[in-house]
């Protein structure tokens, strides 16, 4: 969660643009929990994203998904299956392939995952380090 534990380096933070190199950098912090600091790089690539594009879409789809990822953390798991419902909607019209992703896909099993059985609207996970 914002202000937990150790932090990423922040100076690409300050400088992140729409670039490859920014779009992958919110990817990397995603994928080590570090969601609002992957949502804040996302922002300023989905700002500089062509107005009603695919890559727009899916950038704000992640985004959300970072989002509800937060929500999850933060044990609120209605706003999080919320959430997750918006990015499924968000992905129809959505398009990362230039950046190697199914969003479509990923949208899916993301809202399916949310609106299971409950073991991932649990911070109780392997890859939040609890062993609870």
């Amino acid at each position: 969660m914002p202000g937990s534990g150790s932090a990423p380096d922040r100076a690409p933070l300050e400088v992140a643009k729409a670039d490859a190199q920014a779009f992958r950098y919110g990817v990397d912090l995603f994928n080590h929990g570090f969601f609002w600091e992957a949502h804040e790089v996302w922002e300023a690539v989905w700002l500089e994203a062509t107005p009603n594009s695919g890559r727009r879409q899916g950038v704000r789809a992640l985004i959300q998904m970072a989002n509800a990822l937060l929500k999850r953390d933060m044990k609120k798991p209605n706003a999080c299956r919320r959430l997750a419902d918006e990015v499924a909607r968000l992905a129809l019209d959505a398009d990362l392939s230039g950046e190697g992703l199914d969003i479509a896909a990923l949208a899916a099993r993301f809202a399916e995952a949310a609106h299971g059985d409950g073991a991932f609207l649990t911070t109780d996970h392997p890859s939040s380090g609890s062993s609870n």
